[in-house]
């Protein structure tokens, strides 16, 4: 028999009883929702500007006509005093139909962010399913982007703006993050990364997990397939692009946009982790870096459970993501750095730049790769320069340095393996002419890249 759920502490699986039991009886046949039994049940929490655990909060309102705000969680207590702190804006789950930012278990959350990380957190209270279907909930996520550009928070750093969200709030989140990847009016909101954990996504097709995981805490097809049909546009189906985004032909205009650095979250336990899979395949496909970070034990929307230890892990994995440094600008693009070295062009798009020393190529009787340690560049080619001139000359020595990817004016390489920089090598050499026989000499941690190159250019 398959098992469909880790075992669980005895709170935790009365919890997802009575969740799964309330929103199975509150919607009905029609396609509508009994809000008024939802509300009766749902247990919220005020805004408090006095700190609670080290972190204020308060309602900001953005539009009071569709009832469009954000809760606004605020630390208190930041080591380093007075420094501007990163921004992540969130969007809370429930299937686009239920919840919002100040239900006490969301409230409770994004205080850990706010206080963990820590940063200033903004979460998003969207309009709601069936009431308001496709595409309200990504308007209103951009509308608050829209707002918090001419409206920054204290203490905010929004060139560090990390949107995030868990099940259907990480749907909104992927899709308010592409319309902010293709808007140019924004001044001050700068989206540097995605924390997606758990996305809520679908299609026509029954996956693997979903067929395997039915019965599963609570996401099962009969209420994905409600889900869906109460927020997709009349008559759509699931391979909408509003569900099914990694779909045939779907994603060409990611190859031309600077989509962010991603997370996905996936839990062994959850029925909608094929589509989650499927999601990181197609970043990558687009060249679009993302980072799978799996739980094996655990179930759909597992980290609002305190009980559940991953939920800990998780938190950690994303302070770890959130205090990353932004990503480099590119030698030679719009906003970076002017190109000064030789640049060859490599099979990828990626640029490597260059240095040549000692004798011409067509002179040489040793022609050498040089391959620099960790804190150097390809200026730093110590064969080149403790040897000198009439060795150099005598003995017909040609030597090319290169900066490594991410180094010096050569562009970084976000799927860098083992195997990458041997091969960026032999692409070098090739496009330089050095034959089909060189030698590489690796300095320090270049020494790595050097048995690289006997594993996987043995020929050269």
């Amino acid at each position: 028999m398959t098992q469909i759920s880790p075992v669980l502490p005895w709170k935790t699986k009365i919890a997802l009883s009575a969740i799964s039991a309330l929103t199975d009886f509150s919607r009905r046949d029609d396609g509508t929702i009994n809000r008024r039994l939802l509300n009766f049940f749902d247990f919220r929490a005020s805004p408090s500007s006095t700190p609670i655990k080290g972190v204020k909060t308060s309602d900001v309102t953005v539009d009071p006509s569709r009832n469009l705000w954000f809760r606004l969680f605020e630390p208190t207590q930041v080591p380093g005093g007075g420094e501007k702190l990163p921004v992540i804006v969130f969007f809370h789950g429930g299937g686009f139909a239920f919840l919002s930012p100040d239900n006490k278990a969301y409230d409770v959350a994004c205080r850990r962010f706010a206080r963990k990380v820590p940063a200033i957190v903004v979460s998003v209270n969207y309009r709601l399913s069936p009431e308001h279907r496709y595409p309200a909930q990504y308007e209103d996520g951009f509308d608050v982007l829209n707002y918090l550009d001419s409206h920054p928070p204290g203490n905010a750093d929004l060139s560090m703006c990390f949107l995030a969200g868990d099940s259907a709030g990480a749907n909104i989140a992927h899709h308010v993050t592409v319309r902010a990847c293709e808007t140019t009016t924004f001044q001050e909101v700068k989206v540097v990364g995605l924390v997606s954990i758990q996305p809520f996504f679908g299609g026509e097709e029954r996956t693997e997990s979903e067929i395997r995981l039915e019965g599963s805490p609570l996401v099962s097809m009969r209420r994905t397939d409600w889900l869906w049909k109460a927020f997709l546009p009349e008559g759509a189906d699931r391979d909408h692009e509003a569900a099914n985004v990694s779909g045939i032909e779907r994603g060409r205009e990611l190859s031309e946009m600077e989509f962010p650095a991603t997370m996905v979250v996936v839990g062994g336990f959850d029925p909608l982790q094929d589509w989650q899979r499927r999601y990181c395949k197609w970043l990558e496909r687009w060249g679009k870096e993302v980072r799978l970070v799996e739980y094996g034990n655990t179930i759909h929307a597992f980290y609002v459970f305190p009980g559940l230890p991953e939920a800990s892990l998780l938190f950690a994995e994303i302070v770890s993501m959130a205090i990353q440094s932004p990503a480099p600008k590119i030698c030679g693009s719009l906003d970076g750095p002017p190109v000064t070295a030789s640049r060859i062009k490599l099979s990828d798009g990626r640029h490597l730049a260059y240095k040549e020393h000692g004798v011409p190529k067509d002179r040489a009787k040793y022609k050498i790769v040089f391959v620099h340690g960790f804190d150097s560049c390809r200026h730093d080619a110590i064969v080149a320069t403790s040897l000198s001139p009439e060795i150099i000359e005598d003995l017909g020595i040609y030597i090319v340095s290169f900066d490594r990817p991410g180094y010096g004016e050569s562009d970084p390489n976000p799927k860098r393996t083992v195997k990458s920089i041997p091969m960026d090598i032999e692409e070098l050499a090739d496009q330089l002419g050095l034959g089909s026989k060189f030698y590489v000499i690796g300095f320090s941690m270049g020494g790595q890249i050097i048995w690289g190159c006997l594993k996987y250019i043995p020929h050269s």
